[in-house]
């Protein structure tokens, strides 16, 4: 993502993939309590400030990691869904160009 103020808003509308973002509360480098509202007008990533952690501290972090886990398997849940989905469609016209 470009670090120019006025880029970042192009990078972000084009950010189409699962998107996790992690942020220590106690961020040195960042605002944490700004996130939420910018990555909110322009995608659907899930972000959650961690308590407790500052900038280098979040990778330390048993809820971090916590998150992170339960993230991933809420987005490979979400695929299989969907591919069990797209499945079900096919058999369904499979069946229903077998009976034509």
């Amino acid at each position: 993502m470009s670090r120019l103020p006025m880029k970042y808003k192009r990078d972000l509308a084009i950010l189409k993939k699962p998107t996790l973002v992690l942020i220590g509360a106690e961020d040195e480098v960042f605002y944490a309590d700004r996130y939420e509202t910018i990555l909110g007008a322009y995608t659907d990533a899930k972000v959650h400030i961690v308590p407790g952690a500052n900038h280098d501290g979040l990778l330390a972090s048993q809820l971090a990691h916590e998150r992170t886990a339960n993230w991933f398997e809420s987005v490979i849940s979400a695929a299989k869904r969907r591919a069990e989905g797209h499945g079900a469609l096919a058999s369904a016209a499979d069946h229903h160009h077998a009976r034509a």
